[in-house]
């Protein structure tokens, strides 16, 4: 076969997977109830030293059921970044768990710290057994500001640094979006280079991964513990 057909058989299937994607998660945020914009995590009102920031979303929790919506089975568009600690991670690599990924900064004041809280509350409950096979991925969405040293400062925060299959994603702009672009990731981040300590809109929704690496639930960024936790205990059957 001529390489040139090889080249237009290779367009036409990453159009069709991308089409795909496209319309599987637009039926995701109307399962959601949701708009994209309205995934935005824009942190909060004012954060604890008066610095002002716009509200984007309700930090009400979500009473969508999503546990029980099939989001096809596509397969999670691979990634290879590094970690807090310098190791390089990619998702082809932890095929076999259960992976949670989602989009933070971490010099984020409210949606992101509250998160990662309710991550640890769920990964802190769950049998030591079962956390084993289960990993989480936080895509750095502020490539500007967030360093190998925040990145480990906020883990030790939040006491997911014990958790050996938690990894915080950094890299640089040119690394990270493609990733974003995979995912349907908006950040500001995007559009300017943000002071540090700037607030940040972002899509901080958590796509949740099986053992197979297929995408099978996506959860709002006002998740609940129960719902992160039901969802993740079904993918480990």
């Amino acid at each position: 076969m001529e390489l040139k057909t090889i080249a237009v058989i290779k367009k036409n299937q990453n159009y069709y997977r991308s089409d795909i994607l496209s319309s599987r998660r637009k039926l995701l945020f109307s399962l959601l109830g949701l708009s994209s914009a309205m995934l935005l995590a824009g942190c909060g009102a004012e954060s604890a030293d008066g610095m002002q920031m716009q509200h984007t979303m309700s930090t009400q929790p979500s009473t969508t059921a999503v546990s029980q919506a099939d989001l096809g089975n596509v397969p999670a568009p691979d990634l290879r970044l590094q970690d807090q600690n310098g190791k390089a991670v990619s998702l082809s690599q932890l095929k076999g768990k259960v992976v949670a990924l989602t989009f933070w900064y971490t010099h984020c004041p409210d949606m992101c710290p509250l998160a990662a809280e309710k991550f640890r509350q769920v990964l802190s409950g769950l049998d030591h057994k079962k956390v084993e096979q289960i990993a989480v991925l936080a895509v750095s969405v502020d490539p500007a500001n967030d360093t190998a040293n925040s990145a480990q400062q906020f883990s030790q925060a939040h006491r997911l640094s014990s958790y050996a299959n938690w990894h915080f994603l950094l890299g640089t702009q040119e690394q990270l979006q493609p990733v974003w672009k995979d995912y349907h990731i908006y950040t500001d981040a995007e559009k300017e280079t943000p002071a540090q300590g700037q607030a940040l809109n972002h899509m901080a929704i958590i796509y949740l991964i099986d053992r197979q690496g297929r995408e099978r639930v996506m959860l709002p960024a006002d998740f609940t513990p129960s719902q992160l936790s039901k969802n993740l205990e079904s993918l480990l059957v």
